[in-house]
């Protein structure tokens, strides 16, 4: 009886049929940087805005409901917020809003297998509520040829609650059965109006670039 070739062994363990990734209950652990910016209307007394880069830390749970469609889960600790770039008035300069919140977001799933069960691709889109848990402005201004840095708690009389809608994918590489790793990327755009003033609107926006473990749990 002969034998087979070592690269047809190959392709025929890749091809074998068997439980994919994306029809298993998998926990994420990640962590990643956030882009974080603000969306302004008042530009009338902002000159510019410009991204922060800050953390995300968190974990998601994927459950399937088909054979490629499934839900997402996730919990993370999320900071956000922006720089404001103030005109050069009394009380002009670089406004540096940093927020930070306990984000839960439950996403829908469309897997993508790529390579038989060891590499897939994933989609995801659903809604994000974030849960504020601190917040603080800080002031940078130039005046007599010396930067003046000042600091102080956001205002208390607003909106804490930010929500909004979440979309992003994502690529996961299996290096047995049960460990994989994952990178990903989830754009946050905040629906809720965190100004003080009825006039104005600020609304977060948040691209996050992440990565980490991936274990099936079942």
């Amino acid at each position: 009886m002969k034998r087979l070739p070592t690269s047809l062994l190959a392709c025929a363990v890749l091809l074998l049929p068997g439980e994919s990734a994306s029809a298993q209950n998998t926990l994420a652990l990640l962590g990643g940087v956030n882009i974080a910016s603000l969306d302004v209307s008042a530009r009338d007394i902002i000159e510019d805005t410009v991204a922060l880069r800050r953390m995300s830390v968190g974990v998601s749970l994927s459950v399937p409901v088909g054979t490629l469609l499934g839900l997402q889960f996730g919990a993370s600790m999320a900071q956000k917020g922006g720089s404001l770039l103030v005109h050069d008035t009394i009380s002009g300069g670089d406004f540096r809003i940093r927020a930070n919140y306990f984000e839960l977001t439950a996403l829908a799933r469309l897997g993508l297998p790529l390579l038989g069960r060891f590499v897939s691709a994933h989609l995801v889109g659903g809604p994000a509520l974030g849960i504020e848990t601190s917040c603080d402005v800080e002031l940078f201004s130039d005046g007599d040829g010396a930067t003046d840095e000042q600091s102080a708690e956001c205002d208390e009389d607003r909106d804490t609650n930010d929500y909004g809608l979440a979309m992003g994918g994502g690529v996961e590489v299996w290096l047995s059965e049960r460990l994989g790793v994952t990178l990903g990327v989830l754009l946050t755009r905040g629906l809720a109006d965190l100004a003080i003033s009825d006039d104005d609107s600020v609304k977060n926006r948040t691209l996050t670039l992440r990565g980490g473990l991936v274990l099936s749990i079942g």
